[in-house]
């Protein structure tokens, strides 16, 4: 059995793999080019005809959601006027009320960030007014050097001015609840690319006009059931004995129309989750139109796993500006090894985002093989980036601004899943100045001491902590 867990001084998390009853994968494939172009030009017709028939059921559903509509009556609607069958309907009024959903999420998060950077508005502002009335003390106003009174103006308006911009936030975050929900299919940059056409490399309107048609009418989705045949009403897969290939059966959405689509298609990766969820769940499909043609990505629901008795160790990891450090430990909290992985900090492009995608997939890789989990820290930096000041460092206001710990997090949680590795939480406090106490007991960096108090904390053992400063590391 595992260690027992310090749940009173290491804020402890249960592994992701097996807290969640309900765990998602999806992955991609695309119709078989091989199958023969007499086949797969009705297939690629048809999806473009559906494309453009689902958009406007998406978002008519989604306006009804918005104006408080119940669903059934959103159904009796939606059903009226457009000549589909209910499996389309109900797809897409399931997507609509997860976008707004989500929607819900983000404003939250929103609210929260706002509340924030109100508080370190204030900070600042207190600060401000210290400083004046520290500097207006020590002038000598009957007789003021050249420069003073400008200065006590200038330093006046400043402050006033950053107090009206704080009424203007503290308005907003009153108001907040009661403002409407907003959201833009197809993107609100695509939107307002029609009022700067030249600075987007649009030639007119028109122009504009057929991208923001395309972009709208790109996808559709097709929800699953565990009491159909394969998962699937419309869409179903097929497996053909042979590996990563499977049979697809694809039904018409209208309502007035039989016709059967039949393709092969190769499913790269997740295959055998994919005929596992196939025969014992439900599998939702995304239809999504790129460049390179139309793509299929099957969603199959795995279902909670038992966590197990027995792990051989902990592998930590410690991500900063451009490298992460990984430490091993075994369940004896013993030392064993260390490695510092760099990884490309500029993550806005995807490229770089995959390439630390491969470097967490080799190490939870070979966790697996040693029959080890994975630790990593739970951190928020929302508060702290609404703290950034002038004063400090131009360098370290860029790595706190660009610090890629939500995709770090979410690639974590993803391969996780994929690869059936535990992954664990702990909590983040003091982590590298504790681990900076053991750089010469194992002759380690700090970033690598860091990832070893990680990996004891994962464990289950207590570090130590003074009590007199454990307060203020709460309040932190």
């Amino acid at each position: 059995m595992m260690p027992a867990k310090t749940r009173d001084v290491v804020p402890y998390q249960q592994a992701l793999l097996f807290c969640n009853e309900d765990l998602t994968l999806t992955t991609s494939c695309r119709p078989d080019r091989m199958g023969g172009w007499s086949t797969l030009k009705p297939l690629n017709d048809y999806l473009d005809q559906m494309a453009e028939t689902y958009a406007p059921i998406l978002h008519s559903a989604f306006t009804l959601y918005t104006k408080g509509t119940g669903r059934k009556q959103i159904k009796q609607k939606l059903s009226a006027k457009y000549k589909v069958k209910a499996r389309v309907i109900n797809s897409a009024m399931n997507q609509a009320k997860t976008a707004l959903d989500s929607m819900a999420e983000v404003k939250k998060s929103q609210k929260q960030a706002l509340e924030n950077k109100i508080h370190a508005y204030e900070e600042k502002i207190t600060k401000e007014e210290e400083n004046r009335r520290q500097w207006h003390s020590t002038v000598k106003w009957h007789k003021p050097k050249p420069g003073d009174v400008n200065r006590n103006r200038t330093w006046k308006a400043k402050i006033h001015n950053m107090k009206d911009r704080l009424h203007h936030m503290k308005m907003r975050l009153e108001n907040w609840d009661t403002r409407k929900n907003r959201f833009c299919f197809g993107s609100r940059k695509l939107f307002n690319a029609q009022y700067h056409l030249h600075e987007n490399g649009l030639k007119d309107h028109s122009e504009w006009k057929a991208l923001w048609h395309k972009e709208r009418t790109r996808l559709f989705y097709q929800i699953g059931s565990t009491d159909e045949t394969c998962g699937n009403q419309i869409c179903q897969f097929y497996p053909t004995g042979e590996p990563e290939w499977f049979e697809m059966k694809l039904r018409s959405g209208y309502s007035d129309d039989k016709t059967l689509y039949e393709h092969a298609v190769h499913v790269p990766y997740l295959y055998e989750e994919l005929k596992e969820g196939i025969l014992h769940g439900s599998v939702s499909y995304r239809f999504v139109k790129t460049e390179k043609g139309w793509y299929i990505q099957p969603a199959i629901t795995i279902k909670q796993q038992k966590e197990p008795e027995y792990l051989n160790g902990m592998a930590g990891i410690d991500i900063n500006d451009d490298f992460i450090s990984v430490c091993w430990a075994n369940r004896k909290r013993e030392y064993l090894e260390f490695e510092d992985i760099p990884y490309p900090n500029n993550l806005s492009s995807k490229k770089n985002e995959s390439k630390l995608k491969e470097i967490l997939a080799r190490v939870f890789q070979r966790a697996r093989r040693k029959k080890y989990g994975v630790a990593i820290e739970s951190i928020s930096l929302t508060r702290k980036k609404t703290k950034i000041q002038k004063q400090w460092e131009k360098q370290y206001n860029h790595m706190l601004s660009r610090f890629p710990y939500t995709r770090y997090m979410d690639s974590c949680e993803s391969i996780s899943i994929r690869k059936e590795v535990p992954l664990y939480y702990v909590s983040p406090y003091w982590s590298s100045v504790l681990g900076d106490q053991h750089k010469e007991e194992f002759g380690i960096s700090r970033h690598q001491g860091a990832a070893y108090i990680i990996a004891s904390r994962a464990l289950g053992y207590e570090e130590f902590y003074v009590k007199e400063k454990k307060n203020e590391v709460k309040e932190e």
